[in-house]
C-alpha cells in the first residue's frame, strides 16, 4: 500500500489536493463518489479507468482509509507539486552556412545528403519545455495551435514568459523553417511544432501525464524532452507513478500514434561532471525513451553529457568552440536568433527531428521500430574508448556514446529497408535476500536463472534493485547476461551521500544486451561497495529482473 497523506488539505486550481484513483472496471465513478462524500472532477484523459476525485467539505473519514478499505479502489495518489524541472540546455537562410551541424562533416548528421523532400512532412513534434514563441518566423509556419497547451496556465496558447527561451530554442534545433530568410533551419523543417508548456513551474504527477500524452493518440507523433531532475549527482528522480504508467501505455502500450506507440526523445543529461549518470535519472532512463547524448564541435563526448546503459545515441551540441544556431525569443515581427544553444537540450531536439524524417519516410514504424533502426545504422565514434562492447548479437554499445552518433543518410537508408518486428514480449524474475554488499573489488554476486522465456531477441532489459544503505553513492552495480556483455547500471558518485534507494526499488534500463538471442540462462548481479567505511556494513534486499523483446 503507497504510504498517503492523512490530511485532507484545499483542493488548489493546479490540482494540488486531488486525488487520482483507478476504480476496478464496471465500476460507476459518480455513485462512487456519492457513497464517499468526494467530488468527481472527470475520468482522465490519458489513463482509462483512473478518475480525479476532490473530498467534500462534508468528509469526515481520511483518503487514506478510503484506499485502504474500499475494495473498488485499484491504485490511488494524493497530488502534490513536484521538484521543479531543469532545462537541460547558398540557401537563404543567412546563418545556414554555420550550422556545422547539419553539414558534410565527420560529426554532424549530415541532412545534405538527404534528398530535399525528406522535411519531416506530415509529423507532428510536441516540444514539451517552458513554452514555444509560435509568432517567431522560424516556428510560425508548422506551429500546430489544435496540438499545442499551456498546462502551467491551464491555457491553449503556449506562448513563453520573456525569461522562457528553452523551449523556442530546442522547437528550431528540430522543426525550423527553410529558406524564409532567417537564422538557419532545423532538421526536419517540414514538420509541424506543437508547443506544450509544462516545465515553466512545478505541476502535479497528473499534469505531468497529461502533458506527456496530449493529443498523442493520432495527432502528436514525436515528443522532444531536453529536460528532467537536477544533474547535480546527489539525487534519484523519476516519473510519478501516473507518468509513469502513462508513458508505458502510450509507447509501451501503444496507445500512442493510432497503436504504433509515441516517440519519446529525452535528453540524457548535462551532469557528467559532476559524476551524474542517466542511470539515476527515470526519465531518460526509461525504457519507453530514447535518451540521447551528445558530442562537441570536435567530436569527442561533450564534457557535460551524461551516460548510461540505456543510452540510445549522441548527436552534435555545443562545446568544443562551437554551438548549435537556432531560434532565440525575440518580438512579434523580429527573427530572434542565438549561436549558442548547446547541451543535452540540443542534443534531444535534433534526434526528436530526425526522428520525424524517419517517420515521413515510414509512417507505420512503432516506437520499437524507431529503436531497432537506431541500434542498427547509428555510427559507432572514438571505437578505441575501452568501454565499446560488441555484443553475441552484432551490436556495438557504450555507455557513453549509446550506439553511436545519428547519421541522416544511413538512417534514412536502414528505414527503407527495415522490416517492422513483431509484438513485443515481456518476462520477469525476481528475488527477495537480505545479504551484506561487500567492499573492494570482490563483488556480491546474485545468481538470476530465466528459463521457458521464449524470447529470441532482446531489446531492453530493466533491473529494479531494492537495498538499505546509508551512502548509496558508493555503490557499483553490473548486470552480466548469459552471452557475457555487462551492463554498468549504477556507478559510484562522489557526492551522493543519500540513504538507501526508493521505496519500491531503483529501476535501471539498459539497452548493452540488444539482439541477445538467449534470455534463458543465468543472468548476474554484481554489487560491490567502493567505501571502505560502508563496505559489509549495509545490505542487498532484493531483485526484480524484467526483460523485454520478442
Amino acid at each position: 500500500m503507497l504510504l498517503l497523506v492523512l490530511c485532507i488539505a484545499m483542493v488548489a486550481a493546479d490540482g494540488v489536493g486531488q486525488w487520482v484513483v483507478q476504480l476496478a472496471p464496471n465500476t460507476d465513478a459518480v455513485a462512487f463518489a456519492a457513497r464517499h462524500h468526494l467530488r468527481h472532477v472527470r475520468e482522465t484523459d490519458f489513463l482509462p479507468g483512473f478518475h480525479v476525485f476532490e473530498p467534500l467539505p462534508s468528509r469526515t473519514r481520511s483518503m487514506h482509509h478510503l484506499v485502504r478499505d474500499a475494495p473498488e479502489v485499484r491504485f490511488a495518489e494524493r497530488q502534490t507539486l513536484r521538484a521543479p524541472q531543469y532545462k537541460r540546455g547558398s540557401q537563404d537562410d543567412p546563418l545556414y552556412v554555420y550550422q556545422w551541424h547539419l553539414h558534410d562533416d565527420p560529426w554532424s548528421v549530415q541532412v545534405d545528403g538527404v534528398p530535399a523532400n525528406h522535411t519531416g512532412s506530415g509529423v507532428v513534434i510536441g516540444v514539451v519545455d517552458d513554452g514555444l514563441q509560435h509568432t517567431h518566423p522560424e516556428i510560425a509556419p508548422r506551429y500546430a495551435a489544435t496540438h499545442s497547451y499551456d498546462f502551467n496556465g491551464r491555457r491553449p496558447d503556449p506562448m513563453p514568459l520573456s525569461r522562457d527561451n528553452h523551449g523556442t530554442a530546442a522547437a528550431g534545433v528540430a522543426a525550423a523553417a527553410q529558406n524564409n530568410g532567417h537564422c538557419g533551419r532545423g532538421v526536419a523543417p517540414g514538420a509541424s511544432l506543437a508547443g506544450i508548456r509544462v516545465i515553466a513551474a512545478p505541476v502535479t504527477d497528473m499534469t505531468e501525464a497529461e502533458a506527456l500524452s496530449y493529443h498523442a493518440m493520432g495527432n502528436v507523433d514525436v515528443f522532444s524532452c531536453s529536460w528532467g531532475p537536477r544533474d547535480d549527482g546527489r539525487h534519484l528522480s523519476r516519473p510519478g507513478s501516473v507518468t509513469q504508467r502513462t508513458m508505458a501505455m502510450y509507447a509501451g502500450g501503444m496507445r500512442g500514434r493510432m497503436g504504433r506507440g509515441t516517440v519519446y526523445v529525452w535528453a540524457s543529461g548535462n551532469g557528467r561532471r559532476n559524476g551524474d549518470t542517466c542511470g539515476f535519472d527515470g526519465y531518460a532512463g526509461s525504457p519507453y525513451a530514447i535518451a540521447v547524448g551528445a558530442l562537441d564541435h570536435n567530436g569527442n563526448r561533450a564534457w557535460y553529457s551524461e551516460g548510461c546503459a540505456a543510452l540510445m545515441a549522441v548527436t552534435p551540441s555545443s562545446g568544443g568552440g562551437g554551438g548549435i544556431i537556432t531560434s532565440d525569443l525575440g518580438g512579434q515581427h523580429s527573427a530572434e536568433c542565438t549561436t549558442h544553444f548547446g547541451g543535452t537540450s540540443a542534443a534531444a531536439p535534433l534526434a526528436a527531428g530526425i526522428v520525424a524524417l524517419m517517420l515521413q519516410e515510414r509512417p507505420e514504424l512503432t516506437w520499437r521500430d524507431v529503436k531497432h533502426i537506431i541500434a542498427k545504422a547509428a555510427l559507432p565514434v572514438h571505437t578505441e574508448d575501452h568501454d565499446w562492447h560488441m555484443n553475441a548479437a552484432g551490436y556495438r554499445h557504450s555507455h557513453g556514446y549509446g550506439f553511436g552518433l545519428l547519421k541522416v543518410p544511413q538512417l534514412i537508408a536502414h528505414t527503407k529497408s527495415h522490416k517492422l518486428v513483431p509484438s513485443p514480449h515481456r518476462i520477469w524474475s525476481s528475488g527477495i535476500r537480505v545479504v551484506q554488499v561487500p567492499g573492494g573489488w570482490m563483488p556480491l554476486n546474485i545468481s538470476v536463472p530465466v528459463s521457458g522465456t521464449g524470447l529470441r531477441f532482446i531489446e531492453h532489459v530493466v533491473l529494479t534493485c531494492s537495498l538499505g544503505h546509508t551512502d548509496r553513492g558508493s555503490l557499483a552495480i553490473d548486470l552480466a547476461s548469459p552471452e557475457g556483455a555487462v551492463s554498468k547500471l549504477a556507478e559510484p558518485r562522489q557526492n551522493d551521500h543519500g540513504k538507501n534507494y526508493p521505496t519500491g526499488g531503483w529501476a535501471f534500463a539498459s539497452v548493452r544486451h540488444w539482439g541477445e538471442s538467449h534470455a534463458d540462462g543465468t543472468w548476474e548481479i554484481r554489487v560491490r561497495d567502493v567505501n571502505p567505511a560502508t563496505a559489509g556494513k549495509n545490505h542487498f534486499h532484493g531483485y526484480i529482473l524484467q526483460i523485454m523483446g520478442y
